[in-house]
Order: C-alpha cells, then sequence, then structure tokens
C-alpha cells in the first residue's frame, strides 16, 4: 500500500505479511485485546500495526518529489459508469478544492 502523512507532502510504501498480522493477532488475544469490537479489523488494515511503514522511501523519491498534489478516486474498468464512479469518489475522498479540479479534469 502507498502511505502518506497528513500533509501528503511525501509518500512511502507499507507492507505486511500474513504471518506478521498473525503473530500480532495471537499477541493481542493473548492479552485480551480481540475482545475489543473493531481491534482485530485495526490490527489487520491500519498500517501501524504492519510489518513495515514507510518503508524503503528510495522507492518512491522520484514519483514523491514529482507529486504537487494528490487526488484519490476509485476507477472501474470497462463500465459505463466510470466516470460517474470516478467523479463521487474524487468529490467524498479529498478537499473541495482538489475535487472540484478533478471534476472539471475534461472541460476545454
Amino acid at each position: 500500500m502507498l502511505t502518506t502523512a497528513d500533509g501528503a507532502m511525501s509518500a512511502g510504501p507499507s507492507v505486511t505479511t500474513i504471518e506478521h498480522d498473525d503473530a500480532r493477532r495471537s499477541e493481542a488475544e493473548a492479552a485480551g485485546g480481540l475482545a475489543s469490537p473493531g481491534y482485530d479489523a485495526y490490527l489487520r488494515r491500519d498500517t501501524a500495526e504492519w510489518r513495515d511503514e514507510l518503508a524503503g522511501w528510495q522507492h518512491v523519491d522520484a514519483v514523491s518529489a514529482a507529486l504537487d498534489g494528490v487526488t484519490l478516486f476509485v476507477s472501474v474498468t470497462d463500465s459505463d459508469e466510470t466516470e460517474a464512479i470516478e467523479n463521487r469518489s474524487a468529490t467524498e475522498l479529498n478537499p473541495a478544492e482538489v475535487g472540484g479540479a478533478f471534476l472539471r479534469r475534461y472541460e476545454s
């Protein structure tokens, strides 16, 4: 997964393994943590619990330096609904100024 900090000034890969996830879950289970609602999902999905968070910056330095601003959106290939899905997700996942610029991407 490509991860960024709150300011989106840089990006880096975050990775984990099934073995690491299983070990973290076992530790949490032994400590009684898995009884808390949502904690299992947190262990699996939050990059702070992954094996390597924001690791290997050297692999993405050039890309990170070239990014002036990032627009997050969802796309679906081979669908009549692609543009609508992209527009809705860009609107919901980005600040208004970023999402708005994305919505105008096909204007002449």
